[in-house]
């Protein structure tokens, strides 16, 4: 029962970052992250789906914590 947080414990959406394959793209001039804001959004969302048609592993890593009270 350790593993599991109790209820009362607010915790919020932080930062949404992608982190992208390097491996079929160029490192030299392709950012390795890409923090996800409202601005560039749609953006990201198109290169994860040309993405996942080629079979790329771009991974969304979501930062999650305490909301301020």
């Amino acid at each position: 029962m350790s593993q599991h947080k109790k209820p009362s414990t607010s915790e919020t959406i932080q930062e949404f970052k992608i982190h992208w394959d390097l491996k079929s793209r160029d490192h030299k001039t392709w950012p390795e992250y890409t923090i996800v804001t409202d601005e560039n959004l749609a953006a990201v969302l198109e290169l994860l789906k040309a993405g996942a048609a080629v079979g790329r592993g771009d991974v969304l890593e979501v930062k999650v914590g305490k909301g301020e009270e």
